[in-house]
């Protein structure tokens, strides 16, 4: 089982404040602590610990070279008045998922990337669809399928 937020998780919709959450703590922290602790039982503690600082997850599917890569959806919508300062990569996630194709492509693995928000979806930031977008393109011959929905 391979799971992600959405951004109907907790109240108001779509409102996630991505800078107050991991070593920050912050009010939209109890969303990644109760999720992650239900959802631990899926989880390596590396993806775990990642999932609780930035609501992302990194996970090789046991037996295969199968990757599954997890985005946080929250830090991709346009409506997230926390994000209003900074829409070009909340969080870095652009940053780590560039470092994760990387690794994958290295180690000859394929990825599947999940979420819930695709980057077409009229809501989302259009400075991270397009970024997004560029690395699915780079990383073509490494990422095997995105299920964003």
């Amino acid at each position: 089982v391979y799971g992600m937020l959405g951004n109907h998780e907790g109240f108001p919709w779509d409102q996630f404040d991505a800078n107050k959450i991991g070593n920050n703590g912050g009010e939209s922290q109890w969303i990644l602590d109760q999720t992650a602790d239900y959802w631990k039982q899926w989880f390596t503690s590396e993806s775990f610990n990642s999932f609780k600082q930035k609501a992302v997850y990194s996970q090789l599917h046991p037996g295969t070279n199968l990757r599954i890569i997890a985005l946080n959806p929250f830090v991709l919508m346009v409506s997230n008045g926390f994000l209003w300062g900074n829409q070009s990569d909340p969080l870095g996630n652009l940053e780590w998922l560039e470092r994760e194709l990387k690794k994958s492509e290295d180690k000859k693995e394929s990825v599947l990337i999940i979420g819930h928000v695709p980057p077409a979806f009229a809501p989302m930031n259009p400075h991270w669809a397009e970024r997004f977008s560029n690395l699915v393109e780079r990383y073509a011959n490494t990422v095997s399928y995105t299920h964003l929905t």
